[in-house]
């Protein structure tokens, strides 16, 4: 009987030193993650900060207004907003 609790009592502290060192193992993982995980915040700040605005780009819409655009100036069928002020009279 005293055997039997000797090997109990081994074979219980043998898994508190388990447990423990499975608990050390798993805070250091988690301090690696959130280690991982700053650093990734970081660098999604960066190109947040970095990323161009979306309103520099132009719509289709607006790039075939402003092809059209160009196609009349080299056609010469565009006047300059003094001119049309000679032609409405304003």
């Amino acid at each position: 009987m005293r055997l039997f609790k000797l090997l109990k009592t081994y074979f219980l502290h043998e898994n508190y030193i388990k447990l423990f060192n499975l608990f050390i193992f798993m805070t250091t993982e988690i301090k690696q993650i959130l280690e991982e995980l700053k650093v990734i915040k970081l660098e999604l700040d960066e190109i947040r900060d970095n990323m161009p605005d979306k309103e520099l780009f132009l719509t289709r819409e607006e790039k075939q207004l402003l092809e059209e655009s160009y196609k009349n100036e080299k056609e010469g069928n565009l006047i300059s907003s003094k001119e049309l002020r000679k032609k409405l009279q304003l």
